[in-house]
C-alpha cells in the first residue's frame, strides 16, 4: 500500500515498511537527510513533526492526504 492511498490520518507506527520508506523519501525530497531504511525510528518521527510544522499541518504523529501532497518549495 501506497502513502498516495490513504485518505485518512494514519499514525506514523502503524505505516508498514514501504510506506515508512516512501515518507521518508518524501521527507529527504524536503531537505531532511534520513536513511531510507523503512524504519520509523526517532529521526523519522522527528523529521516528519519538523516538516509538518514547519508547513503548517497538524498532528505531527500522523501521515495523511495533506502530508503527502505538500508541495516541495525550497529545502531545508
Amino acid at each position: 500500500m501506497s502513502l498516495s492511498n490513504i485518505t485518512e490520518g494514519i499514525n506514523i507506527g502503524s505505516l508498514v515498511t514501504i510506506q515508512v520508506k516512501e515518507l521518508q523519501m518524501l521527507l529527504n525530497q524536503h531537505g531532511y537527510n534520513l536513511i531510507v531504511d523503512g524504519i520509523a525510528g526517532q529521526k523519522t518521527k522527528q523529521a516528519l513533526a519538523s516538516f509538518k510544522k514547519d508547513n503548517f499541518l497538524a498532528y505531527p504523529e500522523f501521515v495523511g492526504k495533506s502530508t503527502v501532497e505538500t508541495p516541495i518549495v525550497t529545502g531545508k
